[in-house]
């Protein structure tokens, strides 16, 4: 997965932006569901959860996350309308 997931994201982007695809296999929401950590319930409020801890390590800007949300049951800025 780590060698692979910056070409599987920025496939599904493509899909999804580019041409207009809905409602894909895969979805950040659904990562988010499954590798939230557990006192967090997000994969980038501590430096300790899922998407945050690999992202510093190889000191990778994560910016997927302005627009979409990465805590569970929470909405995004842009989402509620305040990102726009």
């Amino acid at each position: 997965m780590r060698r692979d997931h910056p070409k599987m994201l920025h496939e599904q982007k493509h899909r999804t932006v580019v041409l207009g695809e809905r409602g894909a296999r895969v979805q950040l929401a659904q990562c988010v569901s499954c590798h939230a950590g557990a006192q967090s319930h997000s994969v980038v409020a501590s430096e300790r959860d899922f998407c945050r801890a690999c992202h510093d390590y190889v000191a990778v800007k994560l910016d997927c996350f302005h627009c979409h949300q990465g805590t569970l049951g929470t909405q995004s800025a842009w989402r509620s309308g305040e990102g726009r």
